[in-house]
């Protein structure tokens, strides 16, 4: 089990940077064509083809004025809100894919009378399609039956303390996150303004370091220092996440699992 969830934080982690290098990706493409322009341009110079007027000086300058004003910045700014959009994306499956993990550790190490009294119902035909190998099912199984949504903060805490016991602490981290969903919603359908749904949302939660002053009609634009956070805050949330999930084996059963997971 320590294996699955180590391996669901180092994809989370893998799919965090490369979102990040997309804040990025202007200024590689540019750096990479000042290169090459300035690799050609050397070697016209060392074949005696120094005529100004035919040189790339002139267009390597204009690349290198670009770059460094960050002319090309309005045209790459949709790329920001798109890249909370994706870290979002990838925080929803992650976050889904540990407390799976996390219910077939309970079950089989530990779980509460309530968890056991849980009622789900599939069919032949369901059971069939999982190869009748619940022990390796039963995460995602729960998921789906008992319809647990990992949209929103609230849900997935209220289905982590039920279900597992273990209650997601309301910090800056958390508030953090809040602000990401409610504004990647508002992006995705809401062509990036802010709304009364997307100020509910938001209200409770602060303190925090994003998007501190939100008012209706705003227009949601994130820059890459914004991105980094959010980030940063979904990778210290999955993490304390599967921290908890490892150190809730029950202390009798605990050196028995772990020798196990090893």
């Amino acid at each position: 089990m320590k294996e699955k969830l180590h391996a669901i934080r180092e994809t989370f982690g893998n799919n965090i940077a490369a979102v990040l290098d997309l804040l990025g990706f202007d200024d590689v493409v540019q750096r990479f064509a000042i290169k090459a322009l300035e690799t050609c341009q050397e070697r016209l110079r060392k074949a005696n083809y120094d005529n100004p007027r035919f040189g790339l000086e002139s267009a390597i300058q204009l690349l290198k004025s670009i770059r460094q004003n960050d002319s090309l910045e309005p045209h790459y700014k949709i790329m920001n809100n798109q890249c909370l959009v994706l870290l979002v994306s990838y925080f929803s499956f992650t976050v889904a894919d540990v407390f799976e993990a996390a219910i077939a550790n309970k079950l089989k190490w530990g779980p509460s009378e309530g968890l056991l009294k849980e009622d789900l119902k599939f069919s032949v035909a369901e059971l069939r399609s999982m190869g009748f190998d619940l022990s390796e099912n039963i995460g995602p199984l729960f998921t789906a039956k008992k319809q647990i949504s990992f949209q929103d903060t609230k849900s997935i805490a209220r289905a982590f303390k039920n279900f597992l016991g273990y209650e997601v602490p309301k910090d800056e981290t958390v508030n953090n996150i809040v602000v990401a969903l409610a504004c990647r919603h508002a992006i995705v359908h809401d062509t990036a303004i802010v709304n009364s749904r997307t100020l509910q949302q938001v209200r409770a939660a602060s303190p925090r370091k994003i998007k501190c002053e939100l008012c209706k009609n705003d227009k949601i634009q994130f820059d890459p220092t914004e991105i980094q956070l959010v980030a940063e805050s979904m990778k210290e949330y999955v993490d304390t996440l599967v921290r908890e999930v490892v150190q809730s084996v029950p202390t009798e059963l605990g050196k028995e699992a772990e020798e196990e997971d090893l």
